[in-house]
């Protein structure tokens, strides 16, 4: 089977597994005492399973398809620079759709919040950055790569957002998804992708735990947190005059293409000193190892079924 229809069947699996197995383990869940921290690492695991299915049936190659090329200490430090970097965007493009989608990651880190910091960072920022990368920067963007590196960027931070199945952070997730692959490409090693999300996501597990410092130092009581969790996750609530939250916009979005326009020049910069910066310029060329479209029957398939599920939702 050739790779780019290998690896959409690979996605469909992902979708279906991932959506009916979270509807089976909820449904089970709700009948069985099972901890907390399960029912939310399930997701991951479902996903792992896919993946760890995939490799083998396949005989997939890791090496090869996951880009592991190791990274300099120079290299490392201009990854977590570009993250830092692109922050503002991620913010702003989150704080923008909380105008009309609900914050759902808000309720499941509030759950975990009596969990050691450790714990959550194994579980939110560590295992995502792994198992996601692995699927979306891996076997995905390595098969769609061969038709067009353009299409591949996107397809793959399109998908990456359908996996979180909600709007507000498949919105942030899709943008910063781009970068992702942008920055494997420039530097030829998904760990630089693996960084970055894992340094996105920590910052969060990094908040609760001083929401939690703060909490055991009595400034904040129970009854505080979970007023703000609960109008985090219900949206903004614009309290200001209209003139001045849209200056405050304008302002904010300033700040953004400032930060985002660093942030590509950092990129520029791991591409050079990879030695690909001509791989970068392919990306606006037609050049094609393969005949095969990406978007076949089972890639359709998969897209259907997750926006189906995630407006449903």
């Amino acid at each position: 089977m050739k790779q780019i229809r290998k690896a959409n069947w690979f996605l469909l699996l992902v979708i279906c597994v991932y959506i009916g197995g979270s509807f089976g383990l909820a449904w089970l869940f709700k009948r069985v005492d099972v901890p907390y921290n399960l029912s939310v690492m399930s997701g991951q695991i479902l996903i792992g399973f896919c993946l760890l299915m995939y490799l083998i049936i396949t005989k997939t190659n890791p090496i090869k398809v996951f880009r592991s090329r190791k990274l300099g200490i120079v290299d490392i430090l201009l990854v977590v620079l570009l993250m830092f970097l692109l922050l503002p965007l991620v913010y702003f493009i989150n704080y923008i759709s909380m105008f009309f989608t609900e914050n759902t990651t808000a309720a499941t880190i509030g759950g975990m919040m009596d969990n050691p910091y450790l714990l959550n960072l194994l579980m939110l920022a560590v295992t995502p950055a792994i198992v996601e990368e692995l699927v979306c920067r891996g076997v995905l963007f390595h098969a769609y790569k061969k038709r067009s590196l353009l299409a591949a960027v996107l397809l793959t931070a399109f998908i990456f957002g359908l996996l979180h199945m909600n709007l507000n952070q498949m919105l942030y997730a899709g943008v910063i998804g781009i970068a992702f692959a942008v920055t494997v490409e420039a530097t030829g090693s998904i760990y630089s992708s693996m960084i970055m999300h894992f340094i996105m996501n920590s910052i969060s597990v990094t908040m609760l735990a001083f929401l939690k410092f703060m909490k055991n130092l009595g400034i904040y009581s129970d009854e505080m947190l979970e007023a703000e969790m609960q109008q985090v996750q219900a949206g903004v609530e614009i309290a200001m005059p209209p003139v001045a939250t849209v200056v405050l916009v304008l302002v904010a979005f300033l700040v953004v293409v400032a930060f985002t326009s660093l942030a590509v020049g950092v990129i520029i910069l791991l591409a050079k000193r990879s030695g690909r910066i001509e791989n970068l310029k392919t990306m606006f060329t037609k050049k094609v190892e393969t005949e095969e479209r990406i978007m076949n029957i089972p890639f359709k398939l998969a897209v259907i079924i997750a926006l189906a599920v995630m407006i449903w939702l």
